[in-house]
């Protein structure tokens, strides 16, 4: 990142918070798991101390972090979770060891099992929930 800043350039980094903190995250992930076994969702890989500390170990200075939350809306909600699927299946151990069309049988099943979480969350086709990120802004 340092690299590709001139000198006194910004910087703006977003990172997804803990799918703990986001329950339309954590139940989707928990359907998958009932697939897939455990996943270790690499998308959520900064809390607010590590995102600064990454920053700043980049060579960036007046490091600040903030944490926000955002209500988000996808018009095509069965689409978002085949989506989310397809990357559960990539960042799952089991899924690593499929072969492609158990890949796509796995998502499938997923999408299918995910239809109560999609609902308790939707908007006719559509779907809508809050989601936390980290926001690191620095100075190079």
């Amino acid at each position: 990142m340092r690299r590709a800043l001139r000198e006194g350039g910004k910087l703006a980094v977003a990172t997804w918070r803990s799918d703990e903190e986001i329950p339309f995250l954590r139940e989707l992930r928990h359907v998958a798991e009932r697939h897939l076994g455990p996943i270790a969702d690499a998308r959520y890989n900064f809390a607010e101390t590590a995102l600064e500390v990454f920053v700043r170990d980049a060579g960036f200075n007046n490091v600040a972090v903030k944490t926000i939350s955002r209500r988000v809306h996808f018009d095509d909600g069965r689409e978002f979770a085949r989506l989310n699927s397809m990357a559960f299946v990539g960042l799952s151990t089991a899924g690593r060891e499929m072969d492609e069309q158990q890949r796509r049988q796995a998502v499938d099943a997923i999408v299918t099992d995910s239809a109560a979480v999609l609902k308790s969350h939707s908007k006719g086709s559509a779907v809508d929930f809050d989601l936390r990120t980290n926001v690191a802004r620095a100075k190079g």
